[in-house]
């Protein structure tokens, strides 16, 4: 596992960056796990969604899409609505191990009780 240095605001801006990137992910990978989705429903997905609140643009949303589907955690299938050409998105298997392993290295080895424990003080 790589450390991190945290020696100025900056390593902490770039540090805090990555940790959302990567909620927002594992947010996209286990939404699309539940239900496949086009893009733009994710987003309406996400705005007006029960867990989570946020406006996501689309300048923002879908290089994430691609990123994800290019480490194969991602697949999509296109599909034709009239005029329209959407690719609908859903979690890989490869996707899915790695909602599972996330989610066994963080109740294994403590973290979530510790986690917890540091952000409710």
């Amino acid at each position: 596992m790589k450390t991190l240095k945290i020696e100025s605001k900056k390593d902490l801006d770039k540090v805090h960056t990555k940790m959302i990137k990567s909620i927002f992910e594992m947010y996209i990978l286990w939404a699309l796990s539940k239900k496949k989705m086009h893009g733009y429903e994710l987003m309406k997905e996400m705005t007006h969604g029960q867990a989570v609140h946020v406006k996501i643009p689309p300048a923002t949303m879908y290089p994430v899409l691609n990123s994800l589907t290019r480490k194969g955690l991602l697949g999509y299938k296109k599909e034709s609505t009239g005029k329209r050409k959407r690719k609908v998105y859903y979690t890989t298997m490869k996707g899915k191990a790695y909602i599972l392993m996330a989610k066994k290295l963080f109740f294994q080895r403590g973290l979530r009780k510790q986690f917890f424990e540091e952000m409710l003080k």
